[in-house]
């Protein structure tokens, strides 16, 4: 899957002696990879807890290390001309149809910026500004963050 892959190819870029071999204990794309649908995401599951023991100054370093993946990943794109509709467009989170939505998402919003995450990671949007990016049904607003991109996973 891409983790193997990415590996492999930052211990070529550190050693480029080696010789590395990739083996798939399936078809290729089998596994979380294939069925990803092109999502490339500047976070980890679990990163709140992950890094809740660290300073502020390693937290937000940590932070910034995972949201620049998207972008790390585009410059290996154009390095290696590989093309596979790479588009940074960010993510939405949004507060549709339900007004509970909207206080569930500021809450997650609030939580973030107690990590140490400011309004350039996850922003508010208006219902306005929500409505400038998606049509939504009855839209309450949202949270938008920059850090995700979109890749076609077969390319």
């Amino acid at each position: 899957g891409y983790t193997g892959l990415w590996t492999a190819y930052y211990l070529k870029k550190q050693a480029p002696g080696l010789d590395i071999a990739i083996v798939e204990a399936q078809t290729a794309g089998f596994g979380a990879s294939g069925r990803n649908g092109g999502w490339l995401m500047g976070n980890l599951l679990g990163e709140d807890r992950l890094l809740a023991g660290l300073s502020p100054q390693q937290r937000r370093a940590s932070f910034d290390l995972l949201h620049s993946i998207p972008d790390e990943v585009e410059i290996v794109l154009e390095r290696e001309g590989i093309d596979c509709d790479y588009r940074k467009g960010g993510v939405l989170y949004c507060a549709a149809r339900y007004p509970e939505q909207e206080a569930v998402l500021r809450d997650y919003l609030s939580k973030l910026h107690a990590q140490g995450l400011t309004d350039n990671d996850y922003r508010w949007l208006s219902p306005e500004q929500l409505a400038q990016q998606i049509r939504v049904a009855k839209p309450y607003g949202g949270i938008f963050a920059p850090h995700v991109a979109t890749i076609h996973p077969a390319k």
